[in-house]
């Protein structure tokens, strides 16, 4: 390895060359740090008006989505169904209250489509076909 004394560039070179290095990382962590506090923005709109909420349970690998604003008779009653990924890479349902039909079918379109977003709205429809 050769010291940068060694180098045809001065240090002032190598100094501007770190500096440049060091402004594109705080460029790139800037644009992460933006898409973050977006996500973060968009989560808690789906939280407020949609009363959709992501959460891991404690001491599993299972991801709980709970939705609310559903039973027009009891808005702030929370429905909720538990997912996880196995080893194979396909998503199982770990649990789901209250239990709605036609879960299979779902579970294989989102296993062949890896559309967990369209996943979510089939749900929240079983979920309101539940409560009619």
């Amino acid at each position: 390895m050769q010291h940068f004394e060694s180098q045809p560039w001065t240090r002032n070179h190598w100094a501007d060359e770190m500096f440049i290095n060091a402004v594109e990382m705080a460029k790139s962590s800037s644009t992460a740090y933006k898409k973050l506090e977006a996500l973060r923005h968009a989560v808690e709109v789906y939280r407020e008006r949609l009363g959709l909420a992501f959460e891991t349970v404690s001491g599993s690998e299972n991801l709980k989505v709970s939705m609310k604003y559903i039973d027009p008779e009891d808005p702030e009653k929370w429905f909720f169904f538990s997912v996880r990924v196995g080893s194979d890479g396909k998503y199982s349902i770990a649990s789901c209250e209250p239990r709605v039909g036609e879960v299979d079918a779902l579970l294989m379109e989102l296993n062949r489509s890896n559309s967990f977003c369209s996943f979510v709205r089939s749900m929240r429809r079983k979920f309101k076909e539940s409560i009619q």
